[in-house]
């Protein structure tokens, strides 16, 4: 695993603190302890899981008594690690407090949750007090909060449920409620690229008849769901209705009012760019005084493409040596539009995030500007994560031959082109979701011999991404590609290298050519070629023909 990808998870639950004197030091220093079997990844990024019953019986004293517990717990990761932590918290049946009053099953079973609503919620008043240090339900709402985090360029969104509510002091399994609307929510991934589920209960103490709503919804959209209140640490793994793999976790028992002899809880590391995520089981072994972890395992959680091998033609196209040695993203316009709403991109993760808000896109520039080197990095970077198809005018015309009046042929031999034979790879790309597939198409206007309307047509049943070059910045006509009248077109402008971005090329060639190669003398060759170039501008802009 590289250390800057991964995330390491601390899952506690059911920690059931009481009074001051039940928080041991002994057994948060041997937390942080068991931390360190982990040497060849860097403890950088903590998301810290309290899964419900943080409390005894829910009351302010004794969430104060929590806060003390985390703050010493954070205070020793970052001693030991020097690293980010964030703590994410829901509540559980012992974070209610039914001093004042307690609601019975016969209420629960009469279904008149509207009326008890109120009372239910400030019940948990000293719960989201308690949340609200850890930015979680800061909203005061009432079900479900979501949070968005981002570590490591891994975007992740956290669904927050709230199953304490019409938890009551006997029997509630079955009776436990969540809105219909609530439920509709928590089924947006939204532009995530990893999305936990964090509960107290799982989904079958909810009532029946929406139960296996709630189980889809949470299985089908998470990757990893974390939950409490068995008392018993254990992990599976479990596809529902068609979901890919998703994690369920248990976390056991961290503490029983006061009592460590049974502690246990679950540490998981996630690797955000293969997102395989590996978890170990700790125990505390009284004998021995540490925690112990078992064999663990590992899962893809969230499984990617298979992995393409491209053929060597293709490779040898999109890897120039020389291109690839110089290249530097260049400065890209995105164009709006309002002009006053232009804006600069000179990022290549800015600009791929822009490329996907997008069903089609074009990027326009002069003559040997880069649209092509642009186009091939993009591949390079795409493919990564998405199965792309990469097409010119002249390997359009070579595939159409016999194959004009059958695009589905013709994208096939374009694939073929790029990843080979192999009808088992071909099938699984058919089968793939249109997300998942990147469409790029080079020099637009030099396309002959196909239907354009058609082959666009095609393209957009089988591509959520569309990416088109050109060299004219032309108004496009959507009908000539037959897109749907109220999709739009993103254009950018790809200009030619100016200021930093012409020193970062002529360093580029510099540092590949010169001898010396001592900072001092490459900055100066640097600056002595860009001058040269400024002012040979100067003396013929751009755009000038020379006789």
């Amino acid at each position: 695993m590289k250390d800057k990808e991964t995330i390491v998870f601390i899952h506690l639950s059911d920690i059931h603190i009481d009074k001051e004197k039940d928080i041991s030091d002994e057994h948060i220093r041997k937390i942080v302890d068991s931390l360190k079997s982990y040497k060849s990844i860097k403890v950088k990024n903590i998301i810290i899981i309290l899964s419900g019953d943080i409390t005894y019986s829910g009351n302010a004293l004794q969430f104060s008594n929590a806060k003390k517990l985390m703050g010493s717990l954070i205070v020793s990761l970052n001693k030991v690690f020097k690293c980010s932590c964030t703590v994410l918290v829901v509540p559980g049946n012992h974070d209610v407090n039914h001093a004042d009053s307690t609601l019975s099953v016969t209420c629960l079973k009469e279904e008149k949750y509207s009326e008890y609503e109120t009372g239910e919620y400030s019940k948990l008043n000293s719960f989201y007090n308690f949340a609200r240090l850890n930015h979680c339900f800061e909203r005061s709402e009432m079900y479900f909060d979501i949070r968005r985090l981002t570590i490591s360029n891994c975007k992740i969104k956290v669904n927050l449920i709230n199953n304490g509510i019409f938890s009551t002091l006997d029997q509630y399994k079955g009776l436990l409620y969540l809105p219909i609307d609530c439920i509709d929510k928590l089924s947006d991934r939204e532009d995530a690229d990893f999305v936990i589920t964090i509960m107290h209960h799982a989904p079958d103490f909810y009532r029946d008849d929406i139960k296996n709503q709630i189980e889809d919804t949470i299985v089908k959209n998470s990757d990893i769901l974390f939950h409490g209140h068995e008392h018993y640490n254990y992990s599976k793994q479990t596809s529902f209705n068609g979901s890919d793999c998703t994690v369920i976790q248990s976390g056991g028992c961290l503490c029983n009012n006061g009592d460590w002899d049974d502690s246990s809880y679950i540490i998981g590391l996630l690797d955000t760019e293969s997102l395989k995520y590996e978890y170990y089981k700790y125990t505390w072994n009284g004998s021995a005084k540490q925690y112990e972890h078992d064999s663990g395992k590992e899962v893809q959680v969230k499984p990617h493409k298979p992995e393409l091998k491209i053929t060597d033609d293709f490779q040898e196209f999109i890897h120039d040596d020389n291109e690839e040695k110089y290249y530097v993203f260049p400065s890209i316009i995105y164009h709006s539009n309002k002009s006053t709403d232009d804006y600069l991109i000179e990022t290549a993760s800015f600009f791929e995030e822009e490329l996907q808000k997008h069903r089609y896109s074009i990027i326009v520039g002069a003559g040997n500007v880069g649209k092509t080197t642009l186009l091939k990095n993009l591949f390079s970077s795409f493919a990564k994560s998405h199965y792309v198809l990469y097409a010119s005018p002249e390997k359009l015309l070579e595939k159409s031959k016999h194959k004009r009046q059958n695009i589905d042929k013709l994208i096939k031999a374009l694939f073929e082109d790029i990843y080979g034979v192999s009808e088992s790879e071909w099938q699984a790309f058919e089968q793939s979701d249109a997300a998942d597939c990147i469409f790029m198409l080079d020099d637009f206007e030099q396309i002959d011999g196909i239907n354009i309307s058609d082959f666009f047509k095609s393209l957009s049943g089988r591509f959520g991404t569309i990416i088109i070059t050109n060299t004219r910045i032309i108004d496009f006509d959507t009908s000539i590609i037959n897109i749907d009248e109220k999709e739009t077109i993103a254009k950018f402008e790809i200009k030619a290298p100016v200021g930093h971005k012409r020193r970062e090329i002529i360093r580029a060639v510099v540092l590949d050519k010169a001898d010396d190669k001592s900072e001092q003398n490459i900055e100066s060759i640097v600056k002595q070629v860009d001058h040269i170039i400024k002012t040979q501008l100067n003396i013929i802009p751009p755009g000038k023909v020379v006789k």
